[in-house]
């Protein structure tokens, strides 16, 4: 506990049973209360660099292989601010295109082209694209469009053939 109330950088902060975090730095001095009965106390003072407080992170996986009919699923952000996951699609064989749709805001993403043995990290918060394999003019085949989940249900519609992996924390007030 000491060497991380001494650092100068901000530490994730989970306080208790609470299933919440927060990202907090010591601030000011630490003092110890001691009662001589076995029984003591730390106060400290402590800053965070948000006014949010964030869940432990969501993820959801699952596999499409469906290029006509898009799968359907549900995605629920129970924080007070919208949010942007970062989606992993990988596909061991070949794909054609990826199609991601959030029906609930009219976000839609896609990527063209065929693809073999490939990954690709959708980073939406930054709006970047990393890979992994033989991806050719791959910005050049992307419209240009990520998503995010607002507060509440999102209704997510997806198209092609991979494996993705949906990675994302509420964020609460």
């Amino acid at each position: 506990i000491k060497r991380w109330l001494e650092t100068d950088n901000f530490c994730k902060l989970v306080l208790g049973d609470n299933p919440y975090h927060y990202n907090a730095m010591l601030e000011g001095s630490v003092s110890l209360k001691h009662n001589a009965n076995d029984d003591g106390y730390i106060e400290v003072t402590f800053r965070t660099d948000s006014p949010y407080r964030w869940s432990d992170d969501v993820i959801v996986k699952g596999k499409c292989e469906n290029l006509i009919e898009p799968l359907k699923r549900k995605f629920l952000n129970v924080g007070a601010k919208t949010i942007y996951p970062i989606i992993k699609i990988t596909a061991p064989g070949v794909t054609n295109g990826i199609e991601i749709r959030n029906k609930t805001t009219g976000e839609y993403f896609h990527l063209k082209g065929e693809y073999t043995n490939w990954t690709l990290e959708i980073l939406n918060k930054q709006e970047a694209l990393n890979t992994e394999g033989n991806f050719t003019n791959l910005y050049e085949n992307h419209n240009g469009q990520f998503i995010s989940f607002i507060e509440g249900k999102n209704d997510i519609e997806m198209k092609g053939s991979f494996y993705y992996e949906f990675v994302y924390k509420n964020l609460y007030l």
